[in-house]
């Protein structure tokens, strides 16, 4: 990933150095505390708390379609286990369940609206 995919903040790995990154231009050497230009196209590893390489950050912006998608699988997914939780949970207990999910998509949904 490149540098400037990364948020403020986040730990990276660059020229076998670990870095935090706080400007959009600059990050901070966690070995000795110096402040670094860091090229906003150079190629870095974001690392988690532990040392341990990343998994992909999120872009800034997402298509709402990719959204929408996301947030339709994981309610299927729910559904899913509901469907298949052991015990099984009743009709009734189910349904809350399904409703409940379903409400907070659409709050996630309206909130994500909101904040354009």
């Amino acid at each position: 990933m490149k540098f400037l995919q990364l948020r403020p903040g986040t730990r990276f790995r660059y020229q076998d150095r670990v870095f935090r990154k706080t400007s959009p231009l600059k990050a901070t050497d966690e070995a000795d505390g110096t402040q670094r230009l860091i090229p906003r196209s150079a190629q870095v590893t974001a690392l988690d708390e532990a040392g341990s390489e990343q998994a992909s950050q999120l872009p800034e912006t997402l298509p709402a379609s990719a959204v929408e998608d996301a947030l339709a699988a994981l309610t299927d997914a729910v559904r899913l286990a509901v469907e298949q939780a052991e015990p099984p949970l009743g009709d009734e207990e189910s349904a809350r369940l399904i409703q409940s999910v379903e409400r907070a998509k659409l709050a996630i949904l309206a909130r994500l609206a909101d904040s354009r």
